[in-house]
């Protein structure tokens, strides 16, 4: 995919973190599901019966689908711009990643909130979490957007491709 200097370190990388990954995936739908719920002794006993995985499977095939999309994007890329391409188009994606680390924080939060309101049954709790979750993630997108903007000329600036002279 372009980074033939670095192939063997990929590769070794790669062999060690593959037969990992089952056990990354079964702990984060695991700790989502301990989250959401607020009451972590009754997901645990659940868990156990096979309910994990009837809300982990979706959730995994999301993130297998990404990354399926995100690895055919990088090997279009490096087949039409080659190695200064991938480093552009993998240095957009950290800084969006960045600005929706705060949103997806936002996100986790109001989960744990709005499950433990659910548990509760305690449907005022709950809306009132929603309602400011949902205001905190249009004001903190609406600042992240504005510096993005107002910062641009100097974040292109910053790519390594304006300095292969890619653009």
């Amino acid at each position: 995919m372009g980074a033939d200097k670095s192939i063997d370190q990929a590769l070794s990388y790669s062999r060690i973190m593959t037969p990992a990954l089952i056990f990354l995936l079964f702990t984060e739908g695991a700790y989502a599901i301990f989250r959401s719920e607020g009451n972590a002794k009754l997901v645990m006993i659940i868990s156990f019966i096979g309910q994990i995985l009837h809300l982990g499977i979706p959730v995994s095939i999301g993130q297998i689908l990404m990354a399926v999309v995100i690895f055919t994007t990088i090997k279009v890329i490096a087949q039409v711009s080659g190695e200064n391409g991938v480093a552009v188009y993998s240095t957009g994606l950290r800084y969006m990643h960045f600005l929706v680390l705060p949103l997806i924080g936002i996100s986790s939060s109001v989960v744990t909130v709005v499950g433990a309101a659910y548990g509760a049954r305690n449907r005022k709790k709950m809306l009132v979490a929603f309602n400011y979750a949902l205001k905190m993630w249009v004001l903190v997108s609406g600042i992240m957007l504005a510096v993005t903007f107002l910062a641009a000329p100097l974040i292109t600036k910053m790519l390594p491709g304006q300095r292969a002279g890619i653009y």
